[in-house]
């Protein structure tokens, strides 16, 4: 539709909040924000990990999970899912709902479509 932008993420995409409705982190390397969200990932995977919060998850609930994230340990969790993919599509769900590609906000957006590419950084010494 003319209004594609690629933007290479290197760590990770955040979708909403943390703290209510639907979160989303999608990770190479686990790690986002201080958390260890995907404890099992790997960035030479070839994939992704991909971390969803429900949308109804308790308050008390996102409290207890973040603050075991800090260690890995939030996981298994009943509003907590976890899965691997090479490539995925997301949809903004509401006009106020948060994009952040590796920390880095984004405001205008209606879907975004990540695509794995292994191997894509090489260190020749």
């Amino acid at each position: 539709d003319g209004n594609e932008e690629i933007i290479r993420a290197f760590s990770n995409v955040s979708i909403g909040s943390w703290w209510r409705r639907r979160h989303i982190v999608i990770t190479n390397s686990g790690f986002a924000g201080g958390l260890n969200l995907a404890p099992r990932s790997h960035p030479n995977d070839g994939e992704v990990d991909i971390v969803t919060l429900a949308n109804d998850m308790p308050l008390k609930q996102r409290f207890i999970a973040r603050r075991k994230a800090k260690t890995g340990t939030h996981l298994p969790h009943p509003q907590l899912t976890m899965r691997r993919a090479t490539m995925a599509t997301f949809f903004r769900e509401r006009p106020q709902e948060r994009l952040a590609i590796d920390g880095v906000a984004v405001a205008q957006w209606t879907s975004i479509s990540i695509e794995v590419e292994p191997d894509y950084w090489q260190i020749i010494l």
